[in-house]
């Protein structure tokens, strides 16, 4: 009898662990578009200000200093698993980049097949987060992929414009993981902690990404 009662109390604890673990789409869909719609309603007055200034005749003008990042905010919407997608869209461009040359060294090609092997990797990540089999465990290496990921990438394109495709998938995977961060947060699945540390990858991503498109402005000045 003590061992049946054991047994029960023991699946009754994993079956609640996997509840806790495995947050679906709707709970997070409903959370996240929830607070969008508070946010939207926050910031009707004031989402302008940071991104808008008056000449002296009164006309509003955008200001240089406008943030890609603050302009997701104000659009963000609920999570699809279509929108972990991403490193699988990226396929053609990357077989283009890392496709064997007879030219190439030894250096060259272990670089190509590093930036194989690292986009193999995320994208079985996105696809798990898509399916709603993410494990909580990959949370900080997916960070540290993601930028490992596009260091590879900048050390293979050669033109400005293939860095810059390079520099705003960076910033495109890592806003998306911030905000599923925010939304597993909200519900109890992740530690506050882990919001900031994704919501900062994000903020570094946006950083580097504005200093490069600085740099190809002033290049053509």
């Amino acid at each position: 009898m003590k061992l049946s009662k054991q047994l029960t109390f023991l699946g009754a604890t994993i079956v609640a662990t996997s509840l806790i673990a495995g947050v679906g789409w709707v709970t997070a869909k409903s959370k996240s578009v929830n607070r969008e719609a508070v946010d939207s309603v926050a910031q009707t007055d004031s989402q302008e200000e940071p991104q808008i200034k008056k000449t002296e005749g009164g006309q509003k003008i955008p200001s240089p200093g406008q943030l890609v990042r603050s302009q997701d905010i104000t659009k963000r919407k609920g999570l699809e698993p279509e929108d972990f997608k991403k490193v699988e869209a990226f396929k053609p461009f990357l077989d283009k980049i890392t496709k064997t040359d007879q030219t190439d060294t030894t250096l060259r090609e272990l670089q190509k097949e590093r930036c194989k092997v690292r986009a193999s990797a995320l994208e079985r990540i996105e696809r798990a987060i898509s399916i709603g089999k993410w494990n909580p465990i990959d949370f900080i290496y997916y960070v540290q992929e993601i930028n490992a990921f596009t260091n590879n990438l900048l050390d293979v394109v050669n033109t400005s414009e293939d860095k810059l495709k390079c520099y705003e998938l960076r910033y495109n995977l890592l806003k998306d993981l911030a905000q599923f961060t925010d939304v597993r947060v909200e519900v109890g699945s992740d530690p506050v902690q882990n919001s900031g540390i994704a919501n900062g990858a994000w903020i570094d991503a946006e950083i580097d990404l504005l200093k490069f498109k600085a740099e190809i402005e002033k290049a053509k000045k």
